[in-house]
């Protein structure tokens, strides 16, 4: 989960900002509203935003989703939606690419959307409730979202803030200003695209 410390977080802010804008938001694979990293985006949010799940969350009531229904078959004509929100969400579907495509149908005509999918992460499927399937390459992304007109794929943190990620304990030490300065020119200085997750923007 994002603390609001790390280096890459404007971007990840920026991205989330710009679909609060929108008329119709639907975030999509949430247990409940502003799960997590959207908490602090909650006011930024008015009435146009909604949460899509295929299960209602019993132990958040006054949060609960809004629709309950699946990624596979969103319950939205063609071209109706302006921006979707998924974080986490293409990693425990068996289905990724039929999911891309739901996402694809129900946007309008240069709507946006903002993904966040893991790259190297451990296992994290939950017994009896969802599985986990899949790690995406940069290149895996954009022919997963290859009908898009716009795919750009961000790491999420590249290799020094992926090593890190992996003791949190040394990771909190470097949670901080001078931290997180020292990690970003540590990062910006590596080979490759290696990274614990991208967060992905989308204009259909």
């Amino acid at each position: 989960m994002l603390t609001g410390k790390e280096y890459f977080y404007p971007y990840f802010r920026k991205s989330v900002l710009r679909l609060s804008e929108e008329r119709l938001v639907v975030d999509i694979g949430t247990t409940c509203k502003f799960r997590k990293e959207l908490a602090p985006f909650r006011k930024y949010f008015k009435k146009n935003y909604f949460a899509l799940d295929y299960k209602s969350n019993a132990e958040s009531p006054g949060d609960n989703v809004d629709i309950d229904s699946s990624i596979y078959c969103l319950p939205f004509k063609d071209n109706f939606i302006d921006a979707v929100l998924c974080l986490s969400v293409f990693e425990h579907l068996h289905d990724p690419f039929k999911a891309a495509f739901e996402i694809f149908r129900v946007l309008k005509p240069a709507g946006k959307a903002f993904i966040t999918i893991p790259f190297i992460s451990g296992e994290h499927a939950k017994k009896g409730d969802y599985g986990d399937f899949y790690r995406f390459t940069e290149q895996g992304i954009k022919y997963l979202f290859r009908g898009f007109s716009f795919v750009e794929a961000e790491p999420q943190g590249r290799g020094v803030y992926y090593r890190l990620s992996l003791f949190p304990g040394l990771l909190r030490i470097f949670q901080n200003r001078l931290g997180m300065r020292i990690v970003r020119s540590l990062d910006l200085k590596t080979t490759g695209r290696t990274t614990a997750a991208w967060m992905i923007n989308l204009r259909k």
